[in-house]
């Protein structure tokens, strides 16, 4: 076996990891709308990360939204956001206003949507800047 067979099935592992985050970041971004809400920015990157999601509620409060998924008889998705992965969403969201003055007097708050056994579920308010 040559070593570009191992470099390229972890590749394909990686891409596959890709596809099915986009994935469910497309069902997320359905499933908003279908409540109402806007889509404002998908993958909103820094130096810092990524938030997947950004949204206007109906109540017109501006969400930033971290998807996670997982397969059956895995650990529920949303137990993989730890506090270093909460403070990369909050500094990123501060720099997102930085950027979009538009939205610097909106109320904001941090959702969490899970998809798990085709299942989808949308946390509210699942953390702040308290929970540091």
């Amino acid at each position: 076996m040559s070593k570009f067979s191992k470099r390229s099935r972890s590749v394909k592992k990686y891409n596959s990891g890709k596809t099915k985050g986009k994935i469910a970041e497309d069902i997320a971004c359905q499933y908003l709308e279908s409540k109402g809400y806007k889509i404002i920015k998908r993958n909103f990157r820094t130096r810092y990360g990524e938030i997947d999601i950004i949204v206007l509620s109906p109540s017109n409060v501006l969400c930033f939204v971290e998807v996670k998924s997982a397969e059956k008889n895995l650990s529920l998705p949303e137990e993989s956001i730890n506090q270093r992965k909460i403070s990369k969403i909050l500094k990123n969201a501060e720099i997102f206003i930085s950027q979009n003055k538009e939205f610097s007097q909106l109320e904001m708050r941090f959702d969490v949507i899970t998809i798990k056994d085709g299942k989808i579920s949308h946390i509210e308010n699942a953390f702040s800047e308290s929970d540091l």
